[in-house]
This record gives C-alpha cells, structure tokens and sequence, in this order.
C-alpha cells in the first residue's frame, strides 16, 4: 500500500514525509530490505533525519497516538484525550497577564541571566533563548 502511493501523480507534485520508516519492527521487512526500498523509489528523498530519542519517548508519542478509520488522520494525545483537552479549556477561562507585566518579566529574566543566548526560528520569525523564555527580536517585515 505504501508503495502504491509513493508512485501516484500526488506524491509526485506535493512529495512525502515517511516517518518511522525504515521501521525496527522486522515483521513484514527486514531493515535492510527497508533501506533498498528507500534507495530503489522513484522519486529519492531530498533528506533523511534520523532523530535519537529515550525509547520511553517513543513509546508515548505511539502510545498516545489514534488513527480515525475512514480518513486515516492521525491524532496526537492532546487532540483527542478529554483530559488534556478539559485542562486547556480551563488555562483559556483563566485571566491572562497583561501585556505590560509579560514585558517587565521577560527584562527581568534578560536582566537575570548571563548566559550566552542562542537564536531560533519559528514561523517566519527570529527569537532568541536565554534558557528561560523565548524573546522576540525581529520580525519577518524587518528582516
């Protein structure tokens, strides 16, 4: 089934992301036969990232996941779990700070830390970590 996709006109325009392939379950595959696999598709991946993790991650990102049967979706825990879900809504009744107290927090946390700030980039736009919070420098327009 997977094969069937990789090779239809969609992949081909859009492309894919494979994630847990090559899998470490040797069920239906062994490794090295998932490696040829990779290496024999039409259209090669551009990248490959190998991610290494504690296995008890992995188990509760799996663990956590559903899949909806007719569409295929895949849902993460805080998607579909009523606790989880219940604890957000409670956060967003809760009252908010106001913008002029983040801002004095955010300066006295800059004002706190000496340690060398390290850049990010998150949608379009640059912050930088001090290991305590993420401050925003520039914005996409500036740059």
């Amino acid at each position: 089934m997977l094969m069937i996709k990789l090779e239809s006109p969609e992949i081909n325009h859009f492309g894919y992301v494979l994630s847990d392939f090559p899998s470490l379950s040797e069920d239906f595959m062994s490794i090295p036969e998932q490696i040829d696999v990779i290496k024999n598709l039409k259209l090669k991946p551009d990248f490959l990232i190998n991610i290494k993790c504690p296995n008890n991650d992995l188990c509760q990102r799996i663990t956590g996941q559903r899949q909806q049967p007719d569409t295929g979706h895949v849902f993460k825990r805080d998607e579909w779990d009523p606790d989880i879900i219940e604890k957000r809504k409670k956060k967003k009744k809760e009252p908010r700070k106001g913008d002029e107290e983040e801002e004095a927090e955010e300066e006295e946390d800059e004002e706190e830390s000496n340690e060398v700030a390290f850049p990010y980039f998150l949608k379009s736009q640059l912050f930088v970590s001090n290991k305590r919070s993420f401050i925003k420098i520039i914005h996409k327009d500036i740059v």
